[in-house]
């Protein structure tokens, strides 16, 4: 049934009093004994679980609750997990209030045998048409015709205020006498999801939060965070921000996990592909520093920030690596995951058609693609760039760059260990060898990468490995694997930002 048709006809029928399950509840506080009647009752049960009815009789009063204590709390408090209110039910988090709670909706699941909850699936709620105990189907089902209300059987996980997670199953919806209003609910404290090692980051009191990577949490605010190395991560709002560009000066970067891989499955992180911060546009006008690539962390719908099932892949202030999970978000409050991971530095096999004479194609050593600058000669965009036979680095006389080129004197790449103390080269105007014509800027090490034979017209290249600085003064192992007619392909190994070793 469509909720809001559920609603109206849900209303209509308490205005009527067409039932008396379904009819406003009209006691007193008076318990039996004349004292005060409880507005939560929980009992314990055999085996460790607990029961609770909620006496959420009144339209227009919530009643809050919370796990650690098991009983009603205020939901003015910072401490209530659910609140009630006759069939309704909210969580502190998302648009219903700061707390952060969330839930992971398991149908179909035996309530007895869940003893861990699970990693992922969590939601929490947006605005009153889409609360997470009525997202799909709503926590009960609802007879039109009897105006019965019945709980569904399906199990809940609820992740507290405190970071703490209990498993629920609504059992029932009247009291003893038969009056609705009374949601009662079996729960129990259960393990954390394996590896659950998200912590807050507060950012609610419009302040910058930041967090190293190799720690793992949130450390002080640097002096001046434009030279320290103290950091990796910033936070505020919804911006996210890393050591680096527009923000700072250290190696920090970013960008998306390989699609599929779960953050708890990423062990290592490839050198290449990150994004440094830049000035970028904020949707309500201004701008401001942020990673670009961490600005994909959410899905937005309603004014809700819902972070996305993904993991980034970081580079820390210092040059090493790291991971990132947002795992819940909630007006400025984080829960987020980070931790170190290995550099990785398999080689990549890359081609690019330079089949053109004239014309160089260029490729990002630090990117690993094909780039196309709109000029290179003033772009540091690109690290290497090939016409036929001719190769070129950013550098010297052509490029603005850093880059030249050196010979490590090894035939392999697994030979070269470090680009410290070689003899770079940047490019100059030189004489280009056959099959080319005519004078070109390029680079006089990487002139060297093949063998020509003039008498069967054919280019093959040299078993030798090469060193390339990179455009911002990063260090390559570079080695040409094949020509075909300008087709070339080669093997390289980018060591990272701010790194000389290949090991």
């Amino acid at each position: 049934m469509n909720q809001l048709v559920f609603v109206l006809a849900l209303a209509a029928s308490l205005l009527a009093g067409c039932a008396a399950d379904l009819k406003p509840n009209n006691q007193s506080d008076a318990g039996t004994d004349g004292g005060p009647q409880p507005r939560v009752v929980t009992t314990l049960n055999p085996g460790g679980t607990s029961t609770s009815q909620v006496r959420a009789t009144e339209v227009g009063e919530w009643i809050g609750f919370d796990f650690e204590t098991g009983t009603d709390v205020p939901d003015t408090s910072t401490t209530w997990d659910l609140r009630f209110q006759r069939f309704h039910i909210t969580v502190n988090g998302g648009l219903s209030g700061p707390g952060m709670v969330e839930v992971a909706v398991l149908p179909g699941v035996d309530f007895a045998t869940v003893t861990r909850a699970p990693v992922g699936g969590y939601g929490t709620d947006g605005d009153s048409t889409d609360w997470v105990f009525d997202r799909g189907e709503h926590w009960y089902a609802y007879t039109v015709g009897t105006h019965v209300l019945m709980p569904r059987d399906v199990v809940y996980v609820v992740r507290s205020v405190e970071r703490n997670y209990y498993k629920l199953k609504f059992v029932g919806y009247y009291d003893g006498a038969g009056t609705s209003g009374y949601p009662k609910f079996e729960w129990a404290r259960i393990e954390p999801p394996p590896a659950d090692d998200a912590f807050a980051v507060d950012t609610s009191g419009g302040a910058t939060v930041y967090v190293n990577v190799t720690s793992g949490g949130v450390v002080a605010t640097p002096a001046d965070p434009g030279t320290s190395r103290t950091w990796d991560l910033s936070f505020k709002g919804s911006e996210i921000a890393s050591n680096s560009g527009s923000s700072a000066g250290g190696f920090g970067g970013a960008r998306l996990a390989p699609s599929g891989v779960a953050y708890g499955a990423i062990t290592s992180a490839t050198t290449l592909g990150y994004a440094r911060d830049a000035v970028l546009p904020l949707p309500a006008g201004g701008t401001s520093s942020r990673n670009p690539a961490l600005d994909g962390w959410f899905d937005e719908a309603g004014g809700v920030l819902t972070p996305k099932p993904v993991s980034f892949l970081l580079r820390t202030a210092a040059g090493n690596y790291g991971k990132l999970q947002v795992a819940s978000y909630s007006a400025g409050r984080y829960m987020v995951r980070v931790a170190p991971v290995l550099r990785d530095l398999t080689e990549t096999s890359a081609t690019l058609d330079a089949r053109t004479a004239g014309p160089f194609a260029y490729y990002s050593l630090t990117g690993g693609q094909v780039v196309t600058p709109t000029d290179a000669a003033t772009s540091t965009g690109w690290d290497l760039g090939f016409s036929r036979t001719l190769v070129r680095t950013n550098g010297g006389t052509s490029g603005p760059g850093m880059g030249a080129a050196a010979d490590p004197m090894a035939m392999l790449l697994g030979g070269v260990v470090s680009a410290d103390g070689a003899g770079y080269m940047v490019d100059v105007v030189q004489a280009a060898r056959p099959p080319g014509t005519g004078s070109s800027s390029g680079s006089p090490v990487l002139a060297d990468w093949f063998d020509y034979d003039a008498q069967a017209q054919t280019v093959t290249p040299k078993v030798m490995a090469f060193l390339v600085r990179t455009a911002d003064g990063g260090h390559v192992k570079l080695r040409v694997t094949s020509w075909i007619d300008g087709q070339i392909g080669f093997d390289f190994v980018y060591a990272g930002a701010g790194r000389s070793d290949f090991f």
